[in-house]
């Protein structure tokens, strides 16, 4: 996996940006992993998405990962910062989840973005999901999945506990705890927008100044580009 910069930064803002919200960070992790297959990412579990993602974040923008929330209670702006390595070890993901019940065995698999988009148009989209991830004795049964649903959903809130980041803030202003569910492919996407546009008005501000290329402007390092950038500002 290498870092979003330079040229990459913009494939993977443009991917990103064709794509919707369901598919974004899955374009993050194919323009950073240029060797694997595209279209093995919408099979991966939605923790070890979330765990490529975080570690794509940590390479590109760095350990800490800084936002602002605000209070649930008094709406007072806290900031707060968290650090991706911690996120990292959190522990091993389980894949799936076997249990019996009666005369049946069920295994229930980690939910996939690929399983999500097809939920997501569903008339009971939780339904579905227990529907596609779940086997009772070899077989996807709807009606095992009715019939045992409050099991299963038990089942499935553990086995996909991982590709949950929560934590809580303490307001400083009312001292309330507000609690907040951090969506990585969603925080990570707005990073990349903002540092892909943040590229494109240097390479505007060089190119007009210089006339070089793109290409030969994406293709300085960092510290040489803002060199050139501050001389061109001043």
């Amino acid at each position: 996996m290498r870092p979003l910069r330079g040229q990459l930064l913009l494939e993977a803002w443009e991917r990103g940006a064709a794509g919707s919200a369901l598919t974004r960070p899955l374009a993050l992790l194919e323009a950073a992993s240029p060797g694997l297959r595209g279209e093995d990412w919408p099979d991966l579990s939605m923790a070890e998405r979330d765990q490529n993602l975080f570690r794509l974040r940590q390479i590109t923008f760095g350990d800490g990962l800084r936002g602002v929330l605000p209070c649930e209670a008094c709406s007072t702006r806290m900031e707060f910062e968290i650090s991706v390595d911690s996120i990292l070890h959190r522990g091993e993901l389980r894949h799936e989840a076997v249990w019996s019940s009666g005369a049946f065995t069920f295994v229930l698999r980690a939910v996939t973005t690929r399983d999500l988009a097809e939920a997501v148009a569903a008339p009971d989209p939780r339904r579905r999901l227990l529907e596609l991830c779940m086997i009772v004795d070899g077989v996807e049964t709807p009606k095992a999945v009715a019939d045992h649903e409050e099991a299963a959903v038990a089942e499935f809130n553990r086995l996909n506990a991982g590709a949950e980041t929560r934590f809580t803030l303490p307001c400083p202003a009312c001292r309330e705890v507000t609690h907040a569910d951090l969506d990585i492919g969603k925080f990570l996407w707005v990073e990349v927008r903002h540092a892909a546009l943040t590229l494109l008005r240097e390479v505007h501000d060089l190119a007009s100044a210089y006339g070089w290329a793109e290409r030969d402007i994406l293709g300085m390092n960092g510290a040489r580009r803002s060199m050139y950038l501050e001389m061109v500002r001043a």
